[in-house]
C-alpha cells in the first residue's frame, strides 16, 4: 500500500478531526454527569451537548469509511475541488467542536462566579 501526499493529509485530517472529536464527547459526558442533580434545564443542555458531540463523532466516522478505500485502491489520489471540499468538511466539523467546548467552559465558569 502505497499512500501519497494528498491520501496523507486526508487521513492525518479526518484522524485529528476524530481525535479532537472523541476529546470533545468525553467532555461532554463528564459535563453531562457533573449536572444530574441540577436544575431540568441543565441536564437538557448537557444531554444535547453530549448527542451533538456523538453527531459529529459519527460524520466523521462515515468520512473515514470513505478515505480508508482510496488508500487500498493503486494509484495515486488526484488533489480536485470535490476532495479539497471533502477535506475541509471534517476540519470545520473539529472547528465547531472546538468552538462549542470553549463555549460550555465559558459558561461553567460564569455559572461558578459568586
Amino acid at each position: 500500500m502505497s499512500i501519497n501526499p494528498v491520501e496523507a493529509v486526508w487521513l492525518a485530517i479526518n484522524l485529528f478531526s476524530a481525535i479532537v472529536t472523541l476529546s470533545n464527547l468525553i467532555d461532554a459526558y463528564e459535563g453531562w454527569r457533573a449536572v444530574a442533580g441540577t436544575s431540568l434545564a441543565w441536564r437538557i443542555q448537557a444531554r444535547a451537548n453530549l448527542r451533538s458531540e456523538a453527531v459529529r463523532l459519527a460524520t466523521i466516522a462515515a468520512l473515514l469509511i470513505v478515505v480508508l478505500p482510496a488508500l487500498t485502491r493503486p494509484g495515486d489520489t488526484p488533489l480536485t475541488w470535490t476532495l479539497a471540499l471533502f477535506m475541509a468538511v471534517p476540519a470545520g466539523i473539529a472547528l465547531n467542536g472546538y468552538l462549542d467546548r470553549r463555549t460550555r467552559r465559558t459558561l461553567e465558569r460564569l455559572v461558578m462566579e459568586p
